[in-house]
């Protein structure tokens, strides 16, 4: 595979997206939208719903929860890959115009290689997220994990990274493997990429926590409260965060698309 330009993919990934942005935020507003109502929905009713089980403790109360989370998580996914296709489609000038309400067969695409890759990583989110209570020994538990989160960085970056660029150009099937054959021996460049385009990112959110902290009066740390309480207060402070978290996807989502433009072309040879 040929090599990849650190300097000419940050170059056009921080350049590109500010000369495109009239054509870029037009065609992602209305799934963005969407995206933003469905997780503010997701999220208050989810609050809800687990208040009650906390108070009246059920199956059938506890299942709905389950269900409430599992419904938002594919539906704002498949929002998702309605933003990466558009996105990706107006960077490799191809496709044309996006229509509001039409979802075209690259969007398909890229939702199905999503939830072909889904339950590979499910194992890793629930390692990461329950170690403690699965794995007895703790000595055992860094360890784990560490693993974790190497196979989830190495599921990435050889399959993920350049999922939207291969959705929209390939018009066949077999999405995964020829990210898989396209990835192959970039992995650590890859990686090495994606973190340094999460920056900006991860400064506008840190930036917008410091300000609802300050001007919200958000507390600091909430690890010791009663969950019933830690409810009470994300509810209250949830339309700031939800805008929040919708403003850093947006801008992120952008940033890592224009990336993966860049090193498609250049392992590609498109122009």
């Amino acid at each position: 595979m040929p090599a990849i330009s650190f300097r000419r993919t940050l170059a056009y990934s921080f350049t590109a997206p500010v000369c495109l942005a009239g054509k870029i935020l037009p065609a992602v507003a209305l799934p963005w939208v969407g995206g933003v109502f469905l997780l503010y929905g997701t999220l208050s009713f989810y609050f809800q719903r687990l208040t009650i089980f906390l108070t009246y403790p059920s199956d059938r109360t506890g299942s709905s929860v389950l269900g409430i989370v599992a419904g938002g998580i594919f539906l704002l996914l498949f929002l998702h890959c309605i933003i990466c296709t558009r996105i990706t489609a107006l960077l490799l000038n191809r496709g044309e115009k996006p229509v509001a309400l039409r979802v075209r067969r690259r969007e398909w695409r890229l939702y199905a290689a999503h939830l072909r890759i889904l339950p590979l990583f499910v194992p890793v989110i629930f390692l990461l997220g329950y170690v403690q209570d699965v794995v007895p020994y703790k000595s055992l538990q860094v360890p784990l994990a560490i693993a974790a989160i190497v196979i989830a960085v190495f599921l990435f970056t050889r399959i993920c990274f350049l999922m939207a660029p291969v959705s929209v150009v390939h018009s066949e099937g077999a999405v995964l493997r020829r990210s898989w054959h396209l990835s192959s021996g970039n992995a650590v460049a890859f990686f090495v990429l994606s973190m340094i385009l999460i920056v900006p990112g991860v400064l506008l959110e840190l930036c917008a926590e410091a300000g609802l902290r300050t001007v919200g009066s958000l507390p600091a740390n909430v690890g010791s409260w009663p969950l019933a309480a830690v409810i009470v207060l994300y509810t209250k402070f949830l339309p700031m965060m939800v805008c929040v978290i919708s403003i850093v996807y947006l801008i992120s989502a952008i940033l890592f698309l224009a990336g993966q433009v860049a090193v498609y072309r250049q392992l590609t040879g498109e122009a």
